[in-house]
């Protein structure tokens, strides 16, 4: 009877939306930790994999049973201390209530640097522009103006 263990039981985690059991156990070998990792949905290089497993033994050593929960947080750790694409280098803002609204911009991706001046309707639409117009994209600028 104890060996069946819906005897006791009810609801397995397929029954709740989770394809598998949420606890990585602590005596997890070196091949099974990248698998969970890519199973969480994350892909890291060699040496961030190395970086998470030795952080991941270290917590296992110290907590008795570790979740995937613990292991999201080391592996966002691990991503965090990634280097930054693009570094800001200056930024100049000229605003007032006379004259054009404007921004310096110089930005680094990769180590190449990037610069140019813009103009706006304020500083916050200079700036914006001024980063629009080094590194093309989609999103748009939506701020509420506080005015008397």
């Amino acid at each position: 009877m104890l060996k069946n263990n819906q005897t006791y039981e009810i609801m397995t985690p397929e029954s709740v939306g989770i394809s598998q059991s949420s606890l990585v156990w602590e005596s997890i070998g070196p091949p099974c930790v990248p698998r969970k990792i890519h199973e969480l949905g994350y892909e890291l290089g060699d040496n961030q994999m190395q970086e998470a497993f030795v952080r991941f033994k270290d917590l296992a050593d110290r907590k008795k049973h570790v979740f995937d929960d613990d292991l999201i947080a080391l592996v966002d750790d691990e991503v965090a201390k990634g280097v930054d694409a693009i570094k800001l280098v200056s930024l100049r803002v000229i605003s007032g209530s006379e004259g054009p609204q404007s921004a310096d911009l110089e930005l680094e991706n990769y180590g190449e640097k990037h610069a140019c001046t813009k103009h706006g309707d304020g500083p916050v639409d200079a700036t914006f522009n001024a980063i629009k117009a080094l590194f093309e994209h989609d999103a748009c600028c939506n701020y509420t103006r506080c005015m008397r």
